[in-house]
């Protein structure tokens, strides 16, 4: 098969990009670069404020993209800080979209040890947050092994049947391929029912 240019913008079509907030300050308007409501991912970085990945967030919405905002469960204090950033996502920057991630440290700060932690609280769901990303990982993880990684596919596939969930999977940096496509051929065999 040839690719043609509508291939090409085919496969371009709702992409997203990410940023980081001290990314976001190299940036004076984000309009002059991306399009009207594209998705940006906002990350929440190991030792970082999440009250920055809320301003920038802000910023996004107040120039007309779609901020993702990440909600990293092992840098999370508790319950009530993860209340206070879903006000806060919601009420100040219209996301309607978050990814859920256990993040990268080695030892939590606080209640959560991971990303199924944060879903079963349901307050994602309670502050009307539609659609909900979760980490893939084709080249597997540091921090998880495979077959921890491989439950946890299958309970958050059961939450968003259970909780009528728009979930998807959004899976890290992969160059290989043949590495992404066995990756996705194996979950599927395996029961995951979500789009990748």
């Amino acid at each position: 098969m040839q690719i043609t240019s509508e291939h090409i913008q085919e496969a371009a079509k709702n992409w997203s990009i990410e940023v980081t907030p001290a990314g976001a300050a190299k940036i004076e308007r984000f309009s002059d670069c991306l399009e009207p409501g594209t998705a940006v991912n906002v990350t929440f970085l190991p030792g970082s404020d999440p009250m920055e990945t809320v301003a920038v967030s802000q910023r996004l919405h107040n120039e007309g993209m779609k901020p993702v905002p990440h909600l990293a469960a092992r840098s999370l204090r508790d319950v009530d800080q993860l209340e206070t950033l879903l006000a806060a996502y919601t009420g100040c920057a219209g996301v309607n979209e978050v990814l859920v991630i256990g993040g990268g440290v080695d030892q939590p700060v606080g209640a959560f040890a991971n990303s199924m932690q944060l879903l079963e609280t349901g307050l994602i769901q309670s502050h009307g947050i539609q659609n909900v990303g979760v980490a893939g990982h084709p080249e597997g993880s540091p921090d998880i092994v495979e077959a921890e990684i491989a439950e946890a596919l299958l309970e958050k596939n059961a939450i968003a049947k259970r909780d009528g969930i728009n979930m998807y999977i959004e899976t890290q940096f992969c160059f290989e391929a043949a590495t992404v496509l066995g990756w996705e051929r194996d979950v599927r065999q395996a029961g995951n029912s979500l789009p990748i």
